[in-house]
């Protein structure tokens, strides 16, 4: 249990936390619930990443970014609750069918774009815009997922060293790669990178 969240069952790990399927039980709905790893619980500058994550996007309210319910802290280890995505990663999409048709990729990808675009209008950058953070849903409405390395453009709080590099090598762009100043810029990058993906079936 996590606050007023019952869990129920694992639905997925990554690199810094772990997702429940778990109940709200005030509101009898479901949701995914999303913790940090215990090896990283521990780390100061970790949860504070985690934590600046469900911050950066609770403030953010479009349809196709996925949203954040709250936030909380179950004795040490923060979590966030946010709406459970009924559907598959663009990723998990492509391995299984393979290369998508043009016209059919144009779609997803513009749905993203716009998500992205809420997002620079207020200063966020996702910084890991790549297939397996791209959910579509069961109705076909793409959701961006995983504003984990998401940094506030013009925050003075740095929380990662100078010049060190996070999101996927497959799609961050070379400024970011080098560890350089980034803007909205980068994810349009990272989602050019993304579109190719989706047509071609390979990085």
């Amino acid at each position: 249990r996590f606050g007023a969240y019952r869990v129920e069952e694992c639905i997925g790990t990554g690199g810094m936390g772990i997702v429940y399927l778990a109940l709200d039980e005030a509101l009898q709905r479901q949701v995914a619930l999303k913790t940090l790893l215990p090896v990283l619980a521990a780390d100061p500058e970790f949860v504070a990443r985690f934590k600046r994550e469900a911050q950066s996007a609770a403030a953010l309210n479009h349809p196709n970014i996925t949203q954040i319910y709250a936030i909380g802290q179950e004795g040490d280890v923060p979590y966030f609750a946010m709406e459970l995505i009924r559907g598959r990663s663009l990723e998990a999409i492509v391995k299984e069918k393979g290369a998508m048709p043009a016209h059919e990729a144009a779609v997803y990808i513009l749905q993203s774009a716009h998500g992205l675009r809420h997002a620079a209008q207020r200063q966020l950058i996702h910084r890991d815009v790549k297939p397996s953070n791209l959910m579509l849903t069961e109705e076909g409405v793409v959701k961006i997922t995983d504003f984990g390395l998401a940094k506030a453009a013009r925050s003075a709080t740095q929380l990662t060293a100078t010049g060190e590099v996070l999101g996927s090598p497959g799609y961050i762009s070379p400024e970011q790669a080098q560890g350089a100043p980034l803007d909205a810029r980068s994810d349009i990058y990272s989602l050019g990178a993304t579109f190719y993906h989706l047509v071609t079936g390979r990085l």
